[in-house]
């Protein structure tokens, strides 16, 4: 076991070690709008019941219908609704699980 006072203070404060974005998810108002959008800058969506989804990289962009009337702190509101990060290890994922 390393000794604490040896470990970077940045390392010790990160819950788990990240290797890249695996997707993120934005609620939008115009889904037609949004596709001729993004499918100028990144080509043709993949598109399913209720989103359209396209491919940066190793990222996976996801865009769906906002609600009409939401709560202000509602996650369905207009904006980003969700990242998710990959994690380095399984190892990692459980211990993040259990904290």
């Amino acid at each position: 076991m390393i000794p604490m006072q040896l470990i970077p203070l940045n390392a010790r404060i990160l819950m788990f070690l990240s290797t890249f974005v695996d997707h993120l998810v934005f609620r939008v108002r115009d889904m037609d709008r949004t596709e001729r959008f993004y499918t100028v800058l990144l080509g043709e969506p993949f598109k399913a019941d209720g989103y359209i989804m396209y491919i940066v990289g190793d990222t996976r962009l996801f865009f769906t219908p906002s609600v009409d009337f939401a709560s202000p702190y509602n996650k369905e509101n207009v904006g980003l609704n969700h990242i998710a990060l990959e994690c380095a290890l399984l190892k990692n994922c459980k211990e993040l699980s259990r904290s």
